[in-house]
């Protein structure tokens, strides 16, 4: 059941009446699931974008009793999932994940592993309102490695939004790092903006936006779809 699953979500194959089975099996079975078996089908599921609030809770159960089985990647996978479905407001999951990262450490997770686990933390954090109990150099370390991932490049769309913007003397910053976040968003105008346009000073611009307390205006060209 698993492995299918994670075959077509990694493939891209879209299938609703073969999901809708691998639920519905998923659910009976759950106590059978390995560690694996469970990441692989939070991921597959939420990479599809399928939504199924009992399956989840089922995995969140299963995993919470599990935890000390789940490798990084499946540790990384599972809370990601999470965060992509939203369902990141069970106390003993996020203290179950927060305990097992804080015991392997960041020698064991990748940069694209801690990319994911801060946007689970994240989640956590802005959206479910809990505490991640992490220690505060994992977090840290999670955190710096989304800042540091390269933002997606400019569509087209986006660079003719920027040219309107600077013709119009509206100051902005192209593929901002939103302090705090590590998210990178399309364009981002300061509330102290002045009548330069982008291309006038965009570095004096983005310092400006990574030091000062962020209230500006931003401006997502290409939506959920760069991520």
């Amino acid at each position: 059941l698993a492995s299918t699953a994670w075959a077509f979500a990694t493939l891209g194959i879209p299938d609703p009446q073969l999901f809708e089975a691998i639920r519905q099996e998923s659910e009976e079975r759950i106590d059978t699931f390995t560690a694996k078996n469970l990441a692989d089908t939070a991921w597959a599921f939420a990479t599809h974008g399928v939504q199924a609030p009992q399956l989840f809770g089922a995995i969140a159960r299963a995993s919470e009793q599990n935890i000390g089985s789940f490798t990084a990647q499946g540790l990384a996978n599972t809370a990601w999932a999470f965060a992509v479905v939203g369902t990141t407001d069970r106390c003993e999951l996020v203290k179950a994940i927060s305990a097992r990262a804080a015991e392997m450490g960041l020698p064991a997770l990748s940069n694209e592993q801690r990319r994911q686990l801060h946007q689970f933390f994240l989640s956590v954090e802005l959206e479910a309102c809990l505490p991640t109990e992490l220690p505060i150099g994992l977090r840290d370390a999670c955190s710096q490695a989304m800042a540091d991932d390269e933002p997606a490049r400019s569509s087209k769309l986006h660079e003719d939004v920027s040219s309107k913007l600077t013709r119009m003397g509206i100051a902005h910053v192209n593929e901002l790092c939103v302090p705090g976040l590590g998210y990178y968003v399309n364009i981002a105008i300061l509330p102290e903006a002045g009548t330069s346009g982008a291309d006038a000073d965009g570095a004096a611009l983005a310092r400006r936006a990574a030091t000062a307390k962020y209230a500006g205006i931003v401006i997502e060209v290409d939506g959920p779809s760069r991520y």
